[in-house]
């Protein structure tokens, strides 16, 4: 799979998504990824997914910050999760 969008921030991990759109586990670049977990504070938006693929869950996060009019899009470590219960 070809990732044809990509965006980086100092110390932050790519952001993929595949030309459908679909986004890529920062780990193994599956496009099959379960949302466990959605928090959100202030400007700031974490979403946490299980990956079909290689089994992440929890270990990479979809943070979405905004600062006065800017929105960035990265992976962050996040906190291992544990185990995917199925239930999504």
């Amino acid at each position: 799979m070809a990732a044809i969008r990509s965006a980086k921030a100092e110390g932050m991990y790519d952001f993929n998504a595949d030309e459908n759109g679909h986004i890529l586990c920062p780990k193994c670049g599956f496009n099959y990824l379960h949302l466990t977990k959605a928090e959100s504070h202030d400007q700031r938006a974490v979403l946490a997914f299980y990956c079909e693929g290689c089994g992440m869950n929890g270990d990479r996060r979809l943070v979405f910050d905004n600062y006065k009019g800017h929105t960035n899009v990265s992976w962050e470590k996040g906190r291992h999760l544990g185990p995917w219960n199925g239930n999504t």
